[in-house]
Parts: C-alpha cells; sequence; structure tokens
C-alpha cells in the first residue's frame, strides 16, 4: 500500500488515483497513511468510497464502533470548518445520528426563556434558535471530532439541524443499528461479502467427485456476481501457487470459445467468491496482514480443489473452471479434508490422550501437530513436516503463524500418514505396553515406549512401568551412546512383537509402509531425542 502512498502524493491530481481505487485497496492505503495523507485521500475519494470505508473499518459485530467512526473523520474535520462540514456530508444519516447519540442529548423547550433539563456538571450548547439545546452529559469524554461535527452541524440552516437534533432527541439506537446494518450488508453484498451466515455456506465441504460429475455432465452452476474489481492485494496473494497460475493463465491464451469468454468473469468471481470466504472466517477486513493470510488460504484451498477435481491435469482443471462456480472447487478442496478432520477429531476425544487435561497432550509433537492442525475449523498444516526433510527426531513444533493451508493432495498424503500414526498411539500406548491412562503430566507415547525399553534392557518385559532414577540414568547413558542406527534397530526388535508387527524393516520413518511400525519408529526416535536432552525424566516415566 505504501506504492499508493506514494502514487497519491507525487499526483497532481490525486483525485484519480484515489477514486480509481477499489473500496478494499482504498482502506488499506487509508490504514497505511498517516493523517495528512488520510486527509487528501478523504478529501479526494467519492461519496460511495467513503460509505464503504465506513463500511469497512468501523464495523467489529453487527453494530457501528463510534470509536472508529470518530477515528476515521478525525482528520478531515480537524482541518477546519469546510472538513468538518464536508465529513457531515460523508456520513450516512443512521451513524451520524448514532455518533451524536454516543455523546449528547438534545433539550428542547417551549419558551426562549426557559432553562433545559440539564444535569449538574454537564456542559450545555444553546442552538441560535433559542429553543433547541445540546447537552454533553460527559463533556471529558468528547471529542475534539465530536465538537467540530456539532459546531458545523450549527452553522446550516435551522430547518436542517433541527431535523438531524430531533432524530437524535426521538430515534432509538437499537433501530438506527439495524437500519444502518441492513444497508451495510446491501452494499458489502454488491462487493461481494456476505453475512457471516452466508460466508459459513462457503465452507461447507464438498465431495470432489460430485463436482467432477457436474464438470462431465456440463452443468453450470449459478454463478457469483463477476463485475466486481480484483483488489490489489487479493491479486498480490493470489499469485504463486504454480498450478492454480498456469490454469488462470490459459484462460488469457486459449483458443477454445467457452474458455475465452470465461476469462472476462472469472476474475470478478474469484474476487467475490475470496471476499465471501473472508466473511465466512471471520476476518478483520481492515487488518491488510490477516487478509493477506485469509486470502493465500482461499488460494490454496482452491488449488487443492481444482487438483483433486481434476485429478491434477491442466486441461482438465482449465474445464472445471470454465464450467462450475470457483466457489465449488474450493468446496470440494475442503472436501478433500473433511473425512481427515473427522478422524483428527476422533484422536482429540480419545481421554487417554490428554495427559494434562488437553486433549491431544499426551502426542508427540510431530503428531500432535498434524491432529491438532486437521481438527481445526480449516484444517491447516505445518510445512516443517516436509517428507523429505524427515522430522521424525525433532522436538521443534511451530509457531501459530508458520501454519499454511494445505494446497496440494501430495500435501494431504503424507498428513495423512502421521495421521494414521496418531490413530494408533492410544491401542499400543495404553494395550500392547499396559501404560495408564492418562498419561502423567509432561508425558508423552515416545515417553511410554522409552519406560518399556528402559525395563526391558534391565531384563523386565518390555510394558510401560515406570523405572527408577537410578536406572533411567543407567539406560539414559547407553542409549546415548549408542548410534541412533543401532538404537533404532535393538528397539523395534523389542517392541515390534507387542504391536504385532515384523521386526525387521526400513529404519527411515519416510521408507517404511506399515503406519504401526513407523509409529513405533518414530516414537522411539522422538523418545532418544528427549533423552538427549540431559534429563532423564523428559524421557521416561519414573516411580515416585
Amino acid at each position: 500500500m505504501d506504492t499508493v502512498l506514494a502514487r497519491i502524493r507525487a499526483a497532481d491530481d490525486p483525485g484519480t488515483i484515489v477514486r480509481a481505487l477499489a473500496p478494499q485497496d482504498l482502506l488499506w492505503a487509508w490504514r497505511a497513511a498517516d493523517d495528512e495523507q488520510r486527509l487528501d485521500i478523504l478529501g479526494a475519494a467519492g461519496r460511495e468510497q467513503i460509505v464503504l470505508l465506513a463500511d469497512m473499518a468501523c464495523w467489529k459485530t453487527d453494530a457501528p464502533e463510534i470509536a472508529d467512526l470518530e477515528d476515521l473523520l478525525r482528520p478531515l474535520v480537524a482541518s477546519g470548518a469546510e472538513g468538518a462540514s464536508l465529513a457531515l456530508d460523508l456520513l450516512e444519516p443512521e451513524l451520524r445520528t448514532l455518533l451524536f447519540k454516543a455523546h449528547a442529548r438534545v433539550h428542547v423547550v417551549d419558551s426562549r426563556d426557559d432553562e433545559p433539563p440539564a444535569a449538574e456538571g454537564s456542559e450545555l450548547i444553546s442552538c441560535a434558535d433559542g429553543y433547541y439545546h445540546i447537552e454533553f452529559p460527559d463533556p471529558d469524554l468528547v471529542s475534539e471530532t465530536v465538537r467540530g461535527l456539532i459546531a458545523a452541524l450549527l452553522l446550516r440552516p435551522f430547518d436542517e439541524y433541527h431535523r438531524e437534533l430531533d432524530c437524535v432527541r426521538h430515534d432509538f439506537a437499537s433501530e438506527l443499528e439495524e437500519t444502518a446494518r441492513r444497508f451495510r450488508e446491501g452494499r458489502l453484498a454488491d462487493l461481494g461479502y456476505a453475512t457471516r451466515q452466508e460466508g459459513l455456506t462457503l465452507l461447507s465441504p464438498r465431495d470432489p467427485d460430485e463436482v467432477r460429475r457436474m464438470v462431465e455432465a456440463g452443468v453450470a452452476a449459478p454463478r457469483l456476481p463477476a463485475d466486481i474489481p480484483m483488489p490489489v492485494l487479493y491479486g498480490r496473494s493470489y499469485a504463486g501457487h504454480a498450478f492454480l497460475d498456469r490454469v488462470l493463465a490459459s484462460f488469457e491464451t486459449s483458443s477454445d470459445p467457452a474458455v475465452a469468454a470465461r476469462a472476462g468473469t472469472l476474475g470478478g468471481e474469484l474476487a467475490a467468491m475470496t471476499s465471501r470466504f473472508l466473511t465466512g472466517v471471520g476476518c478483520d477486513l481492515g487488518d491488510p496482514t490477516a487478509v493477506a493470510r485469509d486470502v493465500r488460504h482461499a488460494r490454496d484451498t482452491l488449488a487443492l480443489g481444482l487438483e483433486a477435481v481434476s485429478r491434477g491435469d491442466a486441461a482438465a482443471a482449465v474445464r472445471t473452471l470454465a464450467t462450475v462456480v470457483a466457489g465449488l472447487v474450493l468446496q470440494a478442496g475442503l472436501g478433500v479434508l473433511a473425512p481427515m478432520q473427522r478422524r483428527a477429531r476422533a484422536v482429540l476425544a480419545d481421554r487417554g490422550l490428554r495427559a494434562d487435561g488437553v486433549p491431544g497432550d499426551a502426542l508427540d509433537g510431530p503428531h500432535a501437530v498434524v491432529v491438532r492442525g486437521l481438527a481445526a475449523q480449516l484444517p491447516v498444516r505445518w510445512p516443517g513436516l516436509d517428507d523429505g526433510r524427515d522430522l521424525a527426531a525433532t522436538l521443534v513444533e511451530p509457531l501459530p503463524d508458520e501454519l499454511e493451508a494445505f494446497s496440494s493432495l501430495a500435501q494431504v498424503g503424507f498428513a495423512d500418514r502421521l495421521l494414521a500414526e496418531a490413530e494408533r498411539v492410544s491401542a499400543f500406548v495404553f494395550g500392547a505396553l499396559g501404560a495408564r491412562a492418562p498419561l502423567p503430566a509432561g508425558a508423552t507415547a515416545s515417553s511410554a515406549v522409552l519406560t518399556a525399553l528402559a525395563g526391558a534392557s534391565f531384563g523386565r518385559e518390555p510394558r510401560c512401568v515406570p523405572v527408577s532414577a537410578k536406572e533411567a540414568s543407567l539406560f539414559a547413558a547407553r542409549a546415548v551412546e549408542e548410534a541412533e542406527e543401532s538404537f533404532a534397530a535393538s528397539a523395534m526388535a523389542v517392541l515390534a512383537p507387542s504391536a504385532g508387527v515384523a521386526p525387521a524393516g526400513p529404519l527411515l520413518v519416510s521408507e517404511e509402509g506399515d503406519p504401526t511400525r513407523r509409529l513405533l519408529l518414530r516414537l522411539v526416535l522422538l523418545g532418544r531425542a528427549r533423552l538427549g536432552a540431559g534429563d532423564p525424566s523428559l524421557a521416561l516415566l519414573l516411580t515416585p
């Protein structure tokens, strides 16, 4: 948005640039601007743009935020009487009345000689007609913006200001808010935004096979508005996914008449779909960082659905977007993840895995990251869990802002491998190893596995029975000294029979196909990494 601001400052006619901005781009430019730049933007924008700016910047729920409304108008009002008068004209009538009602009461007396019933300690402004009086019950809370707007209002002819003051006096705030909300929803709907409930319908999963059958049958779904401009931030955030970029580029170069005809409407439809997605996830439309993040999530989910419906064939993907509405394809992406989401939530519901009362707390890092990411309202992944790098033996976990949407079937496949392991944790730990559920606070599945190994190293059955501190220290010293491959091989030979799998097999997690053997191997390596941290109590269950 800094580039937009620089163009506005350098332009001989800033209004030309400002008035050409999509409403969302105007909002983000305004957010990034200082007071001087905001004054230029507000002065140059058209009234419809300012109304939409207020729609997006000054609402957090179903009611306007009066403080945000004052902040929006502050640069104009502070510029002087002319700016304050312009601010009055830019406000929607309901918002203007709500703004005044938040700070003032209006009294009308029968005679100019009568005293208005103002409370002690309040501030009173007598209007020029002598009958109308404005009371500020708490003068210290009245901003200079509100005072400037009142002053500008009272410079208007009597029949104009008295209509406004009568509204402040008689109109109910709840009715004003309801009217303002309905008008706002209508304006935002024209930009592709929807109510939260309507936005949530876009987040309903759909079977990719169903969408594929619609494409094959040539059944065109009702389309979203296509005459909506694609905001700059949307366009920038949409770029960067190789498969989707290639498919979208095909619409500009295709010789197929149906595809070429669709090219003129697809951008607007994607913008409308993305705005509806943002509404559904509850994105703060005034935060460019949040918007860019959620636009990327919509892009990646669309790309995932497109790959699933087209089976990865670019030509079939073009036909898909040329036939059905893009929102159906996005829902197909969610449909790919929906079965895994249900499975992940079932794992988290397992009471045995609540080591510290937190769902899934007994899962080790890689399993916990995948299961919790898949169980979220919108499933997410951690790029750090990449099969090529194989973080099976690390204790690293991601920060929230490191999680991303699924964007390919390969990513889904890798997450499915880890989920299949996590689904076997409870049966192995509390069944085959006989650990007591739930595990103690701070313990994980790898703690149970290492404890069973420690007991076996002292001639006992490979069962999860807590060991003494002395045994733990001796076992840890031997385990850390032993080569990882040798440690893993001997551990699998001891534990695999309890799980009913072959003792011998690959010692790289990424090469193992059986999910139970893969689980054991991963837990062994994770447990050894915990031992390497230097404190055996971090990796083993100790007797009191």
